[in-house]
């Protein structure tokens, strides 16, 4: 018969790392069987309804988003590089990308802020909000001759949103701070938004049904 120890224990019962190695260990399919599982006896059970299926909230706070905290030059980076990926996926020919400089720069800035060479940061940072301008004229000039609706409105959306990060300031409200992860031809999109990195953060996820569920996480789990 087991008995409740009635002294101090210095060791944890059991290894922290014991859930994690058996969902290894299972592997992705094996875990979605049990899943089904779990579902259908609850169903069976009459612990979950029919009505409760119909809207599914998704939990976010365990999923892998490339998270960073959200400086100009990182944000004119980024914008410039969504530009020259898209416009190049519809077939726009631009007059220059500049794919390798700006990636150089980011990196120079990074090192140069880093040092507390903040004169030289601040010049890589204006070259770099200074190619996102005339990549942001260039792709405006040729949206015009673009044939697929899709990627028109696609490269519309991402217009807007590119054109509100080279204009705003360090105190404008609303700000944005990351580019969509993924644009949709649609008016639903993927949106993340986060004022200091010790802060709660959201972002919108389109889910199948067509509907958006806004999930509100912290840095260290919800």
């Amino acid at each position: 018969m087991h008995r409740t120890p009635t002294v101090m224990q210095h060791k944890p019962p059991i290894d922290p790392t014991t859930l994690s190695r058996c969902r290894s260990r299972l592997g992705a399919e094996h875990l979605e069987i049990l899943l089904q599982q779990t579902i259908q006896v609850a169903r069976r059970t009459g612990q979950l309804r029919k009505p409760q299926l119909e809207i599914i909230n998704v939990d976010t706070t365990f999923q892998h988003k490339a998270i960073a905290f959200p400086t100009d030059a990182r944000l004119y980076f980024k914008a410039a590089r969504s530009l020259v990926r898209l416009a190049q996926n519809a077939g726009v020919v631009l007059r220059r990308s500049y794919k390798f400089t700006n990636k150089t720069l980011l990196v120079m800035q990074g090192r140069y802020a880093r040092a507390k060479h903040y004169r030289r940061a601040r010049k890589c940072e204006r070259k770099l909000r200074t190619h996102l301008a005339c990549l942001l004229r260039d792709v405006s000039r040729k949206l015009t001759s673009i044939t697929n609706p899709k990627h028109r409105e696609a490269l519309e959306q991402l217009l807007r949103i590119a054109w509100h990060i080279f204009k705003q300031q360090r105190n404008d409200s609303p700000k944005i701070y990351s580019v969509p992860a993924r644009l949709v031809c649609s008016d639903r999109m993927i949106h993340f938004s986060r004022n200091h990195a010790l802060s709660p953060f959201q972002f919108m996820i389109p889910s199948t049904d067509g509907t958006a569920c806004r999930v509100h996480c912290q840095r260290e789990g919800a």
